[in-house]
């Protein structure tokens, strides 16, 4: 029976390369666990955003869909409508978002095709669409589809092309635009010539960005070095700024050796230095001395963290709860947030925040009033909440495994019950990651009661065969399965494989099946020798896959190598 685990920032999931009987016997008590675990959250979101100067939140389901919830006022929730949401609804029946911005009162999206959309306010031209009338649902910005990255200011928009390029539009009455073309710009310009633009992150009246060189940059009138700038400016002269994030009026950023930096205003101790009040710098200030920060987000007043061990940290305002942490004191120095060491992400907004686990979980604490924390009512909340998981998917899966029989991969799955299901397209990727569609299985429809299918794939490919299933409904929805491995491979199962190739956000990494059993050791390298990441994995038998976030990893080649003392494998990948 195929099961998922979770620990930190690796997701397990157990391939079935032995036979079926076997593994049946090995991991009945494992799995019963697991896929109740499975069931209840389903790897249910992938993605939270909200902003610093925002009341809403948004977030992408790991099947590609897209809910939101809270303020709602200028449509910025995207369903159509002008209600506040105290609880997540959906936002059209598209399902293939890729990342999501927002801030102020409207959102800003991309989807896996390069499009870019927006919706809510646009007083300021802050959608990009040409106009300045505000948009109640997503609504696709020009023609282009190479748009790489997108982020949301209080009153404005920067988006990152493909090619590096750095686009603005919206309010630009403080210079935060980078670019002056007038004080309202309703559609996309470009900034500068420059082609090397890596993150880009908003704040209420400036912004600041990297760019592939490790360089940081900011403009706008904010605090930051020197006097406010239409253009961008270079902030010092170090080239091994990792990550970013700007607050409301504060900043946020790591280094490559993971320390942690702050600057700007620090009324209530959001830099986190043991001060606040007036105190504030307009230079990057190292936080502590402690080098294992991971992942940032500077919010209204307020600043949360995460270390490589998982943990969650939060300082700053804390008027509203909106640490988490049981109290409504501020902090003025990084301070933990309870005992947990599986959060993946974490996104502050003007007095609310919100974290995921990797069990795909989102919870949320702090300001209430319009219903930002999702909890279905407007109470304000001082310790994280669990946050449901939308509307109830058309079918509840009860297994999905893959086995090699000879030179066949069969396909099983069972159903618990479905809802207007129409079909199961099966589908098959090798290393490329691009998933084709290889047959087709007719569903039940409408059952309450547990349904088995099974498909037979006559004709795998050499190497590695990575399979999941599209689940597609009598309206034409669909949503997608995890994905299961199974090797044909000249050597037996003693091969790594990786994909997709290039990886730009996550990679998948088979473990071989002849480590069954074995404490094994995974290590990453980039092309000049430095470690990157590594981890220590106990192989549950039958092989695994193991998702590796590599969205923070620069651009370029890397080393991985996994096994024992006695035995290794090793291959490259490139990330985009």
């Amino acid at each position: 029976m195929g099961c998922s685990a979770h620990a930190t920032d690796w997701v397990l999931v157990i391939i079935l390369a032995e036979p079926f009987a076997t593994i049946m016997k090995k991991l009945s008590i494992i799995c019963s666990f697991l896929l109740t675990h499975f069931i209840s959250h389903a790897q249910c979101w992938q993605n939270i955003a909200t902003g610093n100067a925002a009341n809403h939140s948004m977030a992408i389901q790991s099947y590609g869909s897209l809910f939101g919830w809270g303020e709602n006022v200028n449509g910025q929730v995207g369903d159509n409508t002008t209600n506040n949401k105290p609880s997540p609804v959906r936002v059209g029946s598209v399902t293939d978002w890729k990342a999501i911005a927002v801030n102020g009162s409207h959102s800003m999206a991309i989807r896996t095709n390069g499009e870019l959309w927006g919706w809510g306010q646009n007083a300021g031209g802050e959608l990009g669409d040409g106009t300045y009338d505000s948009k109640t649902v997503p609504t696709r910005i020009g023609t282009a589809s190479d748009w790489d990255t997108v982020a949301a200011g209080a009153q404005f928009t920067h988006a990152i092309k493909t090619d590096g390029t750095l686009w603005a539009w919206g309010f630009g009455g403080y210079n935060q635009l980078g670019v002056w073309a007038g004080v309202y710009v309703n559609t996309p310009v470009l900034v500068n010539s420059s082609t090397d633009w890596k993150s880009i992150s908003g704040g209420v009246f400036s912004a600041a960005a990297l760019k592939t060189n490790g360089t940081l940059w900011q403009w706008g009138n904010g605090y930051y070095q020197g006097a406010p700038s239409g253009v961008p400016v270079q902030i010092g002269t170090d080239t091994d700024w990792k990550l970013l994030s700007h607050g409301a009026e504060h900043t946020l950023a790591i280094k490559n050796n993971g320390t942690l930096w702050a600057w700007g205003n620090n009324l209530t101790g959001q830099l986190g230095d043991g001060t606040s009040g007036g105190v504030h710098t307009g230079l990057p200030k190292q936080i502590g001395t402690d080098n294992d920060w991971s992942y940032i987000s500077a919010g209204g007043p307020a600043s949360f963290a995460l270390k490589s061990d998982g943990s969650l940290w939060g300082w700053g305002n804390n008027s509203y709860g909106q640490h988490g942490d049981g109290t409504n004191v501020d902090k003025n120095v990084p301070t933990r947030i309870g005992t947990a060491t599986d959060w993946i992400q974490v996104t502050a907004g003007g007095y609310h925040t919100l974290a995921l686990k990797n069990d795909g979980t989102i919870w949320a604490s702090g300001l209430n009033d319009r219903g930002q924390l999702g909890s279905g009512n407007a109470t304000n909340a001082n310790t994280f909440t669990q946050v449901n998981c939308g509307t109830i998917l058309p079918v509840t899966w009860l297994s999905f495994i893959v086995t090699k029989q000879g030179n066949t991969a069969v396909i099983k799955w069972q159903t618990a019950a479905e809802q207007n299901s129409a079909n199961f397209e099966i589908e098959r990727s090798g290393a490329n990651g691009n998933f084709q569609r290889i047959g087709t299985v007719a569903a039940r429809g409408n059952s309450s009661t547990p349904a088995s299918y099974e498909y037979v794939d006559a004709a795998p490919q050499k190497g590695a065969n990575f399979y999941r299933i599209k689940q597609v409904d009598t309206d034409g929805k669909f949503t997608y399965t995890l994905v299961r491995l199974v090797n044909f491979d000249e050597a037996g199962s003693g091969l790594l494989y990786v994909y997709p190739v290039p990886a730009k956000t996550n990679l998948m990494v088979s473990v071989p099946a002849v480590f069954d059993g074995e404490m094994i050791q995974l290590t990453v390298h980039s092309s000049d020798g430095k470690l990157v990441t590594q981890r220590t994995i106990k192989q549950q038998g039958g092989g695994q896959l193991l998702q590796m976030d590599v969205s923070t990893f620069t651009s370029g080649i890397y080393h991985i190598k996994l096994g024992t003392a006695q035995q290794q494998v090793a291959t490259t990948f490139v990330k985009q």
